[in-house]
């Protein structure tokens, strides 16, 4: 049994090193020698426990790919602080990507393409390098567009599936198969985990996504009351500070 738990976590990525596989993010994922893992994470809820979870993964030694949303309503991926833990996924040696959502993408090829190329854009002014994978939002359950020609590694590409066996971990519901089961067979495997899953303190799918929302609420309230305070001590010293800038621009005062 796997236990969907920061521990569990590491201890399965461990049963696949003592198995001698190769870990590989997107971009080696195809040259990586056989048994390999492909590990990537999509980034569907939280950034700060994708940060834990690559941090758990930098102290084993293995490297991931992690794809970050542009269009989501749980964290701000080009905010300063969504800039920062995104970075410090780079820094830790791993690499990132985009997930992308087909369902806030226009109707025709054309937009969609033009729409696909500037979230790269953008999330490579984040990363500072050109982002080089892709993986699609809920391809199973949203329109499929096919961006294999756009992009050098597209997660759900045929070029991939033709040599790995896949397995998410999506809703903390199985498949078929467990990465377990690929790893007693010595498969080549593509393995999809969900930070939210592994990295939260609750037991259940639900209450973890709970516990997520309530941090964000929490790290909301933070950003609302260091709003307050610097509010306040911008009035509290305002005819100074005023004072000081028109004679910088050398205005009067009306």
């Amino acid at each position: 049994m796997i236990e969907f738990t920061s521990r569990g976590y590491t201890d399965l990525l461990s049963r696949f090193l003592a198995a001698g596989y190769a870990f590989a993010p997107a971009t080696q994922a195809m040259a990586a020698p056989a048994p390999a893992l492909f590990l990537s994470h999509d980034v569907d809820f939280s950034l700060i426990r994708a940060v834990a979870m690559a941090e758990a993964e930098h102290a084993l030694g293995v490297t991931s790919t992690y794809y970050i949303m542009l269009a989501n309503e749980h964290y701000n991926a080009v905010s300063v602080t969504g800039r920062a833990l995104i970075r410090r996924l780079v820094e830790l040696g791993h690499e990132v990507g985009l997930h992308w959502d087909s369902e806030t993408y226009p109707g025709t090829r054309e937009a969609a393409v033009s729409q696909f190329k500037a979230e790269l854009g953008v999330l490579g002014s984040v990363v500072g390098a050109p982002v080089r994978t892709a993986s699609q939002h809920r391809p199973a359950s949203s329109d499929y567009l096919n961006f294999d020609d756009q992009i050098e590694v597209e997660a759900y590409s045929t070029t991939i599936r033709e040599r790995f066996a896949y397995v998410s971990d999506s809703a903390m519901r199985w498949r078929e198969r467990t990465p377990l089961d690929y790893l007693a067979a010595r498969r080549d495997v593509q393995f999809t985990a969900h930070p939210v899953w592994w990295f939260t303190n609750a037991a259940s799918a639900d209450d973890k996504l709970r516990e997520v929302v309530v941090e964000q609420h929490g790290l909301r309230d933070e950003l609302c009351e260091a709003a307050i305070s610097r509010m306040n001590r911008v009035l509290a010293t305002r005819e100074t500070t005023d004072a000081a800038f028109r004679a910088k621009r050398g205005w009067s005062k009306d």
